[in-house]
């Protein structure tokens, strides 16, 4: 019987961090998600060994010595974090779901991830990463602008505030991000529009899952704030309501943008369209988020017609004939 690690973070294991903003712990995973995998992934093997990615991580790994891993794990501090998991198996040649430590720790990078946009002709925002705000005056596009965390995910560092539209605000919320968040802010050209995500569920073939539209409701955040997470100011319309072309096109860009971030078993990217039709790029998950309760990746598993276990073992089944177990 196979031996499956899990490895993964849990929202009341984040000690480590100095900050204690309200969403410090925002990646991290709560109860419900981790048992609702555990308990999928007995469809696989009943011998099965959490291996939460704390500084314990690497003794626990030697000792354990699992077959096979499912991972979500986030990791703790820098932008190389996600990586971290993915290294370590990769040492000891552990296979283990999901994409390697470069692709989770370049698509975390969300400035470098759009230079790679920019250099394969693949429409993502303006933008400008600023470590200071006298870097301000060299940025040359027009308000209204986003801010947030330039290696940041799950809506950490964007608030309500994020948007703005004047210098003031701009100067403001770039400084609140470098103060908080202790890295570069990203400054984007905001796209007003739809906004919706689109993924990838990789088994005997990279399948491209339902795209949803998240659809927010009047007179809130017109974007995916944390707030808004919080509060679910948000309703989610699975298939989206969209045009055969539209629907093509961002598809097209899902799956260039897979293969271009070398990106395996599974992605979820987020994406606006403005009034010229063109889907934007905005950034690329590639750990995407998969509680039971309100990810959005589950929702689009759900829509193309996996329960939720099924999802999660097509997953790792991927991984085990890859690895031929």
């Amino acid at each position: 019987m196979l031996k499956i690690g899990f490895s993964y973070n849990h929202k009341d294991d984040h000690t480590l961090h100095e900050a204690h903003l309200e969403d410090t712990a925002a990646e991290y995973e709560e109860s419900d998600t981790i048992d609702a995998i555990h308990e999928a992934l007995k469809n696989i093997s009943h011998k099965i060994v959490h291996l939460p990615c704390n500084l314990d991580f690497v003794e626990k790994v030697l000792k354990e010595k699992p077959d096979v891993v499912f991972n979500i794990a986030e990791g703790y501090g820098g932008r190389n974090r996600e990586g971290y998991a993915p290294t370590i198996y990769d040492m000891y040649s552990i296979p283990y779901t999901g994409s390697d430590a470069l692709s989770l720790s370049l698509t975390l990078d969300k400035a470098h991830t759009k230079r790679i946009f920019r250099s394969e002709n693949i429409p993502t925002p303006d933008f400008k990463l600023v470590s200071n705000v006298n870097d301000l005056i060299k940025i040359n596009f027009d308000f209204p602008m986003f801010v947030k965390p330039a290696r940041e995910g799950t809506s950490k560092g964007i608030r309500n505030h994020s948007k703005v539209n004047d210098f003031a605000q701009l100067e403001k919320q770039v400084k609140w991000v470098i103060d908080n968040y202790k890295q570069p802010a990203l400054v984007e050209k905001f796209v007003h529009g739809r906004e919706f995500t689109s993924g990838v569920l990789e088994n005997d073939s990279k399948n491209l899952l339902p795209i949803v539209e998240v659809i927010f409701k009047e007179g809130k955040s017109p974007f995916y704030s944390y707030e808004c997470k919080l509060n679910v100011e948000e309703t989610l319309e699975c298939p989206a309501n969209i045009s055969d072309e539209l629907m093509k096109k961002i598809n097209e860009y899902t799956l260039t943008v897979y293969n271009l971030l070398d990106l395996r078993n599974l992605a979820r990217m987020d994406i606006r369209v403005g009034d010229d039709g063109i889907p934007q790029i905005l950034e690329v998950n590639a750990l995407p988020g998969l509680s039971p309760k309100y990810s959005l990746y589950p929702v689009q598993a759900r829509c193309a017609g996996y329960s939720y276990e099924e999802m999660i073992c097509e997953i790792i089944t991927k991984t085990i004939k890859t690895s031929g177990l």
